[in-house]
């Protein structure tokens, strides 16, 4: 079973509309707690520049879509 996660999360990923629909769930619970939301996007934040700077994720934007495009799904608009 382990197998299958580690497949899924480090080879197959989500498609655009399964993260889309993840990054929006979360945003739907978290932007009532300011406290928790600063901490979401504090960590896709990192995440992003994690994925610029080092060369041991380059991939993590061909199993998932980037960071960048999650911050501005739940910026405010």
């Amino acid at each position: 079973m382990l197998k299958n996660y580690e497949v899924f999360i480090f080879t197959k990923g989500f498609n655009f509309q399964q993260q889309f629909d993840v990054t929006s769930k979360m945003n739907q619970i978290l932007k009532s707690n300011k406290q928790l939301w600063n901490g979401y996007s504090s960590l896709l934040t990192k995440i992003d520049k994690l994925i610029q700077s080092n060369l041991l994720y380059k991939g993590y934007n061909n199993i998932y879509p980037s960071p960048e495009m999650q911050l501005k799904w739940i910026s405010p608009k």
